[in-house]
C-alpha cells in the first residue's frame, strides 16, 4: 500500500490510486492514516483516490469517519 505513493523515479504521474479492499475485514487507525495519507499525496499531484470492493462493516467505518468525503468508494 504504502509503495503505491513514495516517492520514485518515474516520468508520469498516476491520476487514478485504486484500493481494492476484497479482503479486508477490518480496518484500524494505522489504515485510517494510510489512507489519509494518500489522499493528500494524491491531492497533492492532482489525483484522485478510489476505494472498490469494501465489506459493509469496513465502509461503515469509513463512513463514521468521514472518508467519504475524502475519497470515492464503491
Amino acid at each position: 500500500f504504502k509503495s503505491s505513493f513514495e516517492i520514485r523515479n518515474v516520468l508520469i504521474t498516476p491520476k487514478l490510486y485504486q484500493i481494492d479492499f476484497i479482503k479486508t475485514v477490518d480496518i484500524n487507525s494505522t489504515g485510517l492514516l494510510l489512507i489519509l495519507s494518500l489522499f493528500h499525496y494524491a491531492n497533492d499531484h492532482n489525483a484522485k483516490v478510489k476505494l472498490i470492493n469494501i465489506q459493509p462493516q469496513v465502509k461503515r467505518f469509513l463512513i463514521e469517519n468521514q472518508y467519504n468525503e475524502i475519497v470515492e468508494m464503491s
